[in-house]
């Protein structure tokens, strides 16, 4: 985050404690949806009416009413190499002949780098009226921001979902 990370964080925690949320975190995260920089530091607020987005400067928000669905994914995404096998197929060979040979020579794959990637999106109607889509991917190796996110997303989707039950209307 380089040197004046914290001082980005404090300032950005400032701003969250005036709300009483019901859930907040911040992190750094690449997001696509906001007339914002595409990676940054955000906090993310939620309140039992709305979700609010916050960077240093701007705050987004949407209310309950406005917000159609709230989903999470992770992925795993490893990188693999061939791993020669002359010395097993030889080994096997000597051992078992030539269908030793023939299984102990089979090429095999090694991860040599994996990394995981966290999707928040939020489904919503914006203020003229059209559907529109927040997506927020954190990639890390490690870290608690991917169970902060499934615990947003988790508890979001539980208030807002006896929200849109309780709306709707069976003919």
């Amino acid at each position: 985050m380089g040197l004046f990370g914290s001082k980005k964080k404090d300032k950005l925690s400032n701003k969250m404690n005036k709300y009483n949320s019901v859930m907040c975190f911040t992190c750094f995260i690449e997001q696509d949806g906001l007339p914002i920089p595409k990676q940054g530091l955000l906090g993310f607020l939620l309140l039992e009416d709305k979700i609010i987005i916050i960077d240093e400067i701007n705050e987004f928000i949407i209310k309950k009413e406005n917000i159609l669905s709230i989903d999470y994914n992770v992925e795993r995404i490893e990188n693999k190499q061939m791993k020669s096998s002359l010395a097993k197929g030889i080994v096997g060979g000597a051992l078992l002949g030539t269908t030793g040979a023939i299984i102990g020579s089979q090429p095999k794959e090694k991860i040599i780098d994996s990394k995981s990637i966290a999707v928040l999106s939020i489904n919503y109607n914006s203020s003229n009226g059209t559907q529109k889509i927040l997506t927020f991917t954190y990639r890390s190796i490690g870290g608690n921001t991917f169970s902060e996110l499934s615990k947003f997303k988790d508890k979001a989707n539980e208030i807002f979902n006896n929200y849109i039950q309780n709306q709707s209307i069976e003919l």
